[in-house]
């Protein structure tokens, strides 16, 4: 290989020098082939990250240096496979990754570091203009969380005790601060330590076709002590906030909690009314024009934002209840039961039916997939005898699955079987508050697959409510179907934009699938699933640098794009959830109700259900709609804003798919400097704090003293995360986490297993 000094453009190669090193002709062909690219912005990532590559291998170590975008990828990498993964590829492809602590640099100015309770409204801004949104829904939901107290040498407090509410419902952050470790003992003799955690995601909406990853606003530790009040005060807060910066929250969604329901009948007026209410006199009101001859429809018309609960928790409420041993369900002339899917599974192919005996096992009770596949074989369950009550209870699933999950669904088709889930659950309460009682206990009597002591007590019953579905789940399927109609007359009216019907965005699996994401990244040696509130916030922080990322890479305006890899479902959804969803008119509002109503009828009709209503001239959609208004009155909630309900008001109980965890992760604990104790032994400036207590008066075991979280003096810079005491009459510096340790008396452990962990719960 040769250099004319004199001409700088020649560059010679020697054709012994190819032989030697086959690669230099292989790396020739391919920057010829990158030379020939017509389109200079649409760079790839590979010609950047060998020529870092090369560019570092002839330096020494200590001067390697990394482009932007081979950091961001590293970064990913790491997220995605772990620390083991990472450093075998960075030691044994010298140059080609940067170290650890580099990476964990470039991740803390990243600056997506969250304090337990804070909401993060100038990042969240920051974020959708970046995906030119202006417009966003937003969820809210708890999962079960590790009950551990770590202490956060970021924010110098201790995590994991629940934080109070303010006056505006929201957690008061930094609340557990000390540095007298009489308080903490006080706060593990008197606070609660938290059992859950609540997170909110917000989900932009924009015109684009790009995929747009949500964002984590907020999340805190919470021992469920919280009325429907701190909900919608909350909620006002978080709403008051957002359009204070240029963005519209369109509406909430959470898991069909009781608490959350009360809570969104109370705001949107629901059968419930909420005296002194924000909303009667605020500026964003978004109001639109109910026909008179709409009788149908029970909303207010005047609304701030929208309320919608997860459909899929929906779906599987109503699977829960049908697999109930609790409730014997009865819908006109037939009967509501598992025992016609055995029927199923027993005489016919599995190629037909596609059901096993675990779909139908009461004891999984987030088993969503199991919803699908039991609507999927609704016709072949229409060949057992006596099975169209299962049948018809399958098909109200089935419409909430279409009308609310599936991105597919055209407008008008949404409208259709969301009112046909209504009429359907509509007239079949209708037929039992009009139904004597006897005529059931008659039926029970009958029955041959329950003993007579299950007889007897379903006879005790003194009201209709256990033949029904829940009263949670059909006032979820009545207020979806009535926000879906709302939002779509405010984008015919041309308050929103059509963007926003994109309805399949509108639910509570953003913070469900951001929980899954939390819980997959333990290491590929660890068996531990789960994370305390503190190891959550760790792995917020990555997951929304991951979909930061993510989300430059859908977008046309970035010039270096990473290609993620994609489930074929999940590539087949965001397919779907791309195409413009359609604006309609009232009038074709009107004609799908109509429709609706008819099939809701013609559905029904085998079960005999309409001879008992037409004995009592209950017949047209009016008449059956005012029965049902009227019967909902009698359960009408109403409350003042000022003065907060308590907590016995509201259940405490949660169906949310709960997941708890024990244990933590070493690469989460070293990065949040729990075991990065810099202390310097040989410092003569000692701190002067005369505030120590005689923690260990009779301390004879060597070992504590001689632990490395226990120091004689300490760097001043760390004094924030050392107590101050006295162990053997010695003036010691404890540290905080070490304090924790010692006054830790029990240790929660829960079970790896999904099912086991939600029954727990």
């Amino acid at each position: 290989m040769t250099n004319d000094l004199g001409n700088e453009k020649e560059f010679i190669l020697k054709p012994e020098l190819f032989q030697q090193h086959p690669f230099l002709k292989r790396l020739i062909d391919f920057y010829n082939c990158l030379s020939q690219n017509p389109d200079p912005t649409n760079e790839n990532f590979l010609h950047r990250f060998l020529d870092n590559l090369l560019s570092n291998l002839p330096t020494a170590k200590s001067r390697y240096r990394y482009q932007e975008d081979v950091l961001v990828f590293a970064l990913c990498l790491f997220i995605l496979a772990g620390r083991n993964a990472y450093e075998f590829l960075r030691i044994n492809i010298p140059g080609a990754l940067p170290s650890l602590t580099t990476i964990q640099t470039k991740l803390a100015k990243e600056g997506l570091r969250a304090l337990e309770g804070e909401f993060r409204y100038n990042d969240m801004i920051k974020y959708m203009s970046t995906v030119n949104s202006k417009f966003a829904f937003c969820a809210e939901d708890c999962t079960t969380a590790g009950r551990k107290i770590i202490y956060d040498t970021r924010s110098n407090s201790f995590v994991g005790f629940s934080l109070p509410l303010d006056e505006y419902g929201m957690p008061r952050m930094k609340y557990f601060q000390t540095d007298s470790i009489e308080d903490l003992q006080c706060w593990f003799e008197q606070e609660d330590i938290s059992k859950l955690l609540n997170l909110y995601m917000i989900q932009p909406i924009n015109s684009n076709d790009q995929k747009i990853s949500p964002y984590a606003l907020a999340a805190y530790g919470t021992n469920g002590k919280y009325t429907s009040f701190g909900i919608i005060r909350r909620w006002f807060k978080v709403f008051e906030e957002s359009s204070s910066q240029g963005i519209r929250i369109i509406g909430y969604s959470t898991d069909a909690d009781a608490k959350y329901l009360l809570g969104m009948r109370l705001v949107s007026g629901f059968f419930a009314t909420l005296l002194n209410s924000p909303i009667s006199k605020h500026s964003l009101l978004l109001p639109i024009d109910i026909p008179k001859s709409w009788s149908w429809f029970f909303l207010p018309r005047q609304q701030l934002f929208l309320c919608m609960q997860d459909a899929i928790q929906i779906c599987t409420k109503l699977r829960n209840r049908l697999l109930s041993t609790s409730a014997v369900i009865m819908m006109g002339d037939g009967l509501v039961s598992i025992d016609y899917l055995l029927q199923l599974i027993e005489l016919r192919s599995k190629f037909n039916h596609n059901l096993v005996k675990s779909d139908i096992c009461p004891h999984d009770k987030q088993n969503y997939r199991s919803c699908e596949k039991l609507c999927a074989a609704i016709e072949c369950l229409q060949e057992i005898k006596d099975s169209h009550a299962t049948v018809v209870y399958l098909s109200i699933i089935r419409c909430i699955i279409i009308a609310f999950i599936d991105p597919s669904t055209p407008t008008a088709t949404r409208i259709y079987y969301a009112w046909l889930a209504v009429f359907v659950c509509r007239l079949w309460r209708a037929w039992l508050n009009l139904v004597p009682k006897q005529d059931f206990n008659d039926r029970i009597s009958q029955m041959a697959n329950h003993s007579d002591i299950a007889k007897d007590k379903f006879k005790q019953k003194t009201t209709k409510k256990c033949f029904f579905i829940t009263s949670t789940a059909f006032l979820c399927i009545e207020l979806n179907a009535h926000n879906l109609t709302y939002l779509t007359l405010l984008v015919a009216e041309d308050q929103l934009p059509l963007e926003t019907l994109k309805v399949s965005l509108f639910n509570s699996q953003t913070c469900e699938n951001f929980f899954r994401l939390s819980r997959s990244m333990s290491g590929t040696f660890s068996t531990s699933v789960n994370f305390s509130v503190q190891q959550f916030l760790n792995r917020q922080e990555k997951i929304s640098f991951l979909n930061s990322i993510k989300t430059q890479s859908n977008s046309s305006y970035s010039s270096s794009k990473f290609v993620f890899p994609n489930h074929h479902k999940t590539q087949q959804n965001h397919k779907y959830s791309t195409i413009q969803p359609e604006k309609i008119t009232k009038q074709q509002v009107q004609e799908q109700v109509d429709r609706a109503f008819k099939d809701a009828v013609t559905l029904l009709l085998p079960l005999g259900i309409e001879d008992v209503l037409k004995e009592a001239h209950i017949v047209t959609m009016n008449q059956v709609s005012q029965h049902i208004c009227n019967d909902l009155y009698k359960s009408t909630k109403k409350a003042n804003f000022f003065i907060p309900m308590t907590i016995d008001e509201c259940t405490n109980e949660s169906d949310s798919d709960s997941e708890e965890s024990t244990s933590q992760d070493d690469d989460e604990n070293q990065s949040n400097g729990l075991y990065s104790w810099n202390d310097d032994d040989s410092m003569e400036n000692d701190i002067e704090d005369n505030n120590g207590i005689n923690l260990l008066p009779q301390t004879t075991n060597t070992s504590l003293q001689s632990m490395k979280s226990v120091q004689d003096t300490i760097n001043p810079e760390l004094k924030d995360s050392y107590f101050l005491v006295n162990i053997d009459a010695k003036r010691k510096y404890l540290h905080k986490n070490t304090a924790i340790w010692y006054m830790t008396d029990e240790k929660q452990k829960l079970s790896s297993d999904r099912l086991k962990r939600v029954m727990e719960n």
